[in-house]
């Protein structure tokens, strides 16, 4: 038939048509295999060398041997289902000036999108404003890039999404969690306290032991007048800069959780102002005597002298707005300087690799050498 190719595949073999020497052969390495097997499991319950073999000392010979072959088989299971560490950022006091409160954002669907074709392979695109979005929130949280994609993948990606590391703290595959089937982020290992932590993520399987701490954030498939990120900028500055000193910021993520964050945000600022205003007007003292006299046959001349609290936080964070407009603005006017810096330190970089060589646990562990990359060419929101 024109425009179709048809193959002609050979039909598989079948055990009774192989030859004698050839069934020799499989049935030599079943054996092998079978005895191998049986060999590694024996082994795999030998003696502990360590305080663990006292736990098991009253137990019969067989009992004994059966109970640390479990244990090793536990043990090896955790390593492919669970962290490395139970702590996977450094302690917090260990770090001069961070702030209270740790942002902790996925990658894929959220920050990039990955597309394969035929033509031109795997290809990754920047979610619009994305670029701004990651200076201003690691200037108001302490941010932290967590990816459910292995370290040897996802560290070539964010060199070229974050060339100049606005977020150092990043984590991958190898500090997931895997549960019924499932890839899961587990903040519970941030080695921070849970109540001050911020989640945004495209995907409800990965936080689905703490979805308290969770602002879902729409995936992204490369429509390329998306503008969430840059829209939940005001969102951020209002809970980095309003709300630090907030006890616990979960109740806080329950208002937003369900809504269009960015729209929902500019009303819960409102009522978050009426709130306090009223609390403000409460707790000022009357006024008695001739303040009140003053106050009466002034009208509104009389002002107050003092500020209240909300107010000098709304100003402070208005004031925090426009710095980062401005300084964002100075380092993009620096591109071609940043770029000379990033070519040579990477120019630098290759050449004193040349001579190292990386084994296949370093590859795994540390993932590949970082190379800094040209910065991406986006513009800032207008101040507003």
């Amino acid at each position: 038939m024109k425009g179709f190719i048809f193959r002609q595949y050979a039909k598989k073999a079948s055990p009774s048509t192989y030859s004698p020497q050839t069934k020799k052969v499989l049935k030599s390495l079943g054996i092998l295999s079978v005895g191998s097997g049986t060999i590694f499991t024996i082994y795999l319950g030998r003696p502990f060398n360590s305080d663990r073999e006292d736990q098991y000392k009253d137990l019969n010979a067989f009992k004994a041997w059966y109970m640390r072959l479990q244990a090793r088989i536990n043990d090896i299971a955790h390593f492919f289902t669970e962290p490395l560490t139970d702590k996977l950022l450094p302690d917090k006091d260990t770090i001069p000036n961070l702030p209270p409160l740790t942002l902790v954002i996925n990658l894929d669907q959220t920050l990039i999108y990955s597309s394969w074709d035929r033509k031109h392979g795997w290809r990754t695109a920047k979610r619009p404003g994305v670029d701004y979005f990651l200076y201003a929130a690691s200037n108001l949280f302490e941010v932290v890039i967590f990816t459910s994609q292995p370290s040897y993948v996802a560290e070539q990606i964010l060199a070229k999404l974050d060339p100049l590391g606005m977020v150092p703290f990043r984590l991958f595959r190898e500090s997931t969690r895997y549960v019924d089937g499932k890839v899961i982020k587990d903040i519970s290992k941030l080695n921070r306290d849970i109540s001050k932590i911020i989640v945004m993520d495209s995907n409800p399987d990965a936080y689905s032991l703490q979805p308290e701490n969770v602002i879902s954030v729409p995936p992204w498939t490369g429509d390329p007048n998306d503008s969430y990120l840059v829209d939940t900028i005001p969102f951020l500055e209002g809970i980095a800069l309003l709300l630090s000193e907030v006890q616990d910021i979960r109740p806080v993520i329950k208002e937003f959780q369900g809504k269009n964050v960015p729209e929902f945000y500019l009303e819960w600022e409102e009522q978050w102002k009426k709130k306090h205003q009223q609390e403000w007007e409460k707790a000022k003292p009357r006024k008695e005597g001739l303040a009140r006299f003053l106050s009466i046959i002034g009208g509104n001349q009389v002002q107050e002298q003092i500020m209240p609290q909300y107010q000098q936080a709304l100003l402070h964070r208005q004031m925090v707005h426009n710095e980062l407009i401005e300084h964002y603005k100075s380092v993009k006017d620096r591109g071609p300087e940043l770029q000379r810096a990033i070519d040579d330190y990477e120019k630098k970089f290759q050449e004193s690799m040349k001579n190292q060589k990386i084994t296949h646990w370093q590859l795994l562990t540390q993932g590949p050498p970082q190379i800094p990359f040209p910065q991406p060419d986006q513009q800032p929101p207008q101040s507003q």
